[in-house]
């Protein structure tokens, strides 16, 4: 069962120009030297965009240190004191068609493990659909990194041929509950303890993402970021 936590409120093409102090729209900045992109924030703040691999073990194992007890518990449902074994390697481990695991790095900071990271694993009874889950650390959350993260799995989702993420989330998660109800997610959360979270991925499902400011944002990713990540791949 995959989870979903974003504990607090969380919230182009290569030709894009950075953010300007009087535009709101996130951007693109210069890539890096791994040919990874790095995008400016609504905030001007910046993210690199890369996909978690094995050798970033040690990195993913200290920003679980980092999280609160509570954003343990939301993210893995149960109050986890360590990250490794099985789980770690399924974290870090994915092979870009039915596991997608990217992450939201500090460029500006490398001793930060990382702003958040996200994954979908997709379902083996149903192609078309895709568990989603992502962990936003919690010193940066509200900047808008779920948003951008919940973009790029969207946007790599739809190039093989997912059309639905599911998400779990504590009933009490109100957070993200509220976060989804602004992004336009069906939420169902008869069950009691859990809600079942279904967000369209589909082309022609985004005149119903609601005209809020979260749901203003992820559509300016989704517009953006499939050229950005072009860009970031290992063929360009």
């Amino acid at each position: 069962m995959a989870s979903a936590l974003f504990c607090v409120s969380v919230t182009g093409s290569p030709h894009s120009q950075p953010l300007m102090a009087d535009d709101p729209s996130p951007s693109l900045s210069q890539p890096n030297s791994n040919h990874y992109p790095i995008v400016i924030l609504k905030d001007g703040s910046r993210a690199e965009l890369r996909p978690l691999t094995p050798q970033d073990k040690p990195r993913v194992q200290e920003a679980f240190r980092r999280l609160s007890h509570e954003s343990r518990f939301r993210r893995f449902f149960t109050p986890l004191e360590v990250l490794d074994g099985a789980l770690l390697e399924r974290l870090t481990s994915g092979d870009g068609i039915d596991h997608v695991v990217w992450a939201a790095m500090n460029p500006d900071d490398r001793d930060d493990p990382g702003m958040g990271a996200a994954s979908f694993w997709r379902s083996k009874s149903d192609p078309s659909e895709a568990e989603f889950s992502a962990t936003v650390a919690d010193e940066h959350q509200g900047r808008g990194i779920g948003t951008l993260l919940l973009a790029t799995l969207w946007t790599l989702a739809r190039r093989v041929g997912i059309e639905r993420f599911r998400l779990v989330a504590l009933s009490d998660n109100f957070p993200i509950i509220h976060w989804m109800e602004t992004i336009g997610a069906s939420i169902d959360c008869d069950s009691g303890t859990v809600c079942d979270l279904i967000i369209d991925l589909r082309e022609e499902s985004r005149g119903a993402i609601p005209m809020t400011p979260e749901g203003d944002e992820l559509l300016d990713w989704l517009e953006r970021l499939p050229a950005i990540l072009d860009f970031s791949s290992p063929e360009s």
